[in-house]
C-alpha cells in the first residue's frame, strides 16, 4: 500500500514505480475513516521548505497505520535540507515509528526558482536512485537517511529567509497571463483545490447613431 501526495508529478511518478495502484492522499483524506492495514505502507511525497506538505502532515495526524513496515520516499530537486530528519520528527509527534525514509533527488520543476531548459540537461540517475530504493523496501531493510550539519544549517537559513517574506509571498509567484487558453487541467490536477478556472465571456457593444 503506498500512498502519495503530488505537486508536478515528481513523486506521482516515483509511487508508480514502488506500485502500479497508488493512492492519492488528496482524494482520501477527508474520508470519514482513514484506518490502514497492511504488510508494507509507504508514503511519497515532494519536500516543501525541506519539510513535510501541509496536506501530508493533515494525513499523519488524522490517519491510523497498521503495518511492521512503515517507509517515506521524500523527493527533492535542489536540497533537501534534513527532510527525513523533519520527516522522522512528524512520524514521532503522530505516534508513528518509521522503518526507513530515504530521499529521492528528481528534476526540479518548481518554475518560479529553476530554469527547466538546464534541468533537462542534467543527469541525476533517478531510475538508479528509485532501483535502490525500491531494493531496500523489498528487502525491508531499516534506514533513516543521514542528516548532516551542513543540511540542518541550510533550513535553518531558509526559515530565516522566508521569516522576512509577507505572509502571502509565495501565492504571488504564479501569475495568470493572456497566454492561458482554459483548458482547465491546472484546476483538475491540484492536489489542493487552490486553483479555479472561471471564463468570462466578452460582449461586443456597438451603438447606432
Amino acid at each position: 500500500m503506498v500512498f502519495y501526495f503530488t505537486g508536478t508529478g515528481n513523486s506521482l511518478y516515483a509511487a508508480k514505480q514502488l506500485e502500479a495502484d497508488p493512492i492519492s492522499i488528496p482524494q482520501v483524506i477527508d474520508e470519514e475513516k482513514l484506518d490502514f492495514t497492511a504488510k508494507t505502507i509507504g508514503i511519497v511525497y515532494p519536500v516543501y521548505g525541506h519539510e513535510v506538505p501541509a496536506m501530508v502532515q493533515e494525513f499523519f495526524r488524522k490517519a491510523s497505520f497498521h503495518t511492521d513496515y512503515f517507509y517515506m520516499v521524500l523527493t527533492y530537486g535542489n536540497r533537501h535540507g534534513g527532510a527525513a530528519e523533519l520527516a522522522e520528527q512528524l512520524c514521532v509527534s503522530c505516534g508513528i515509528r518509521p522503518a526507513y525514509i530515504n530521499v529521492l533527488l528528481m528534476v526540479d520543476n518548481w518554475l518560479p526558482g529553476f530554469d527547466m531548459e538546464e534541468q533537462r540537461r542534467l543527469d541525476k540517475q533517478v531510475e538508479q536512485q528509485i532501483a535502490a530504493i525500491q531494493a531496500d523496501i523489498c528487502a525491508q531493510k531499516r534506514w533513516i537517511a543521514p542528516v548532516t550539519d551542513q543540511d540542518r544549517a541550510g533550513h535553518q537559513e531558509f526559515l530565516g529567509r522566508t521569516s522576512l517574506m509577507p505572509p502571502d509571498a509565495w501565492q504571488h509567484l504564479i501569475r495568470v497571463t493572456g497566454n492561458c487558453v482554459g483548458c482547465g487541467i491546472c484546476e483538475r490536477v491540484c492536489p489542493s483545490g487552490s486553483i479555479r478556472v472561471e471564463m468570462l465571456m466578452c460582449h461586443k457593444v456597438t451603438q447606432k447613431i
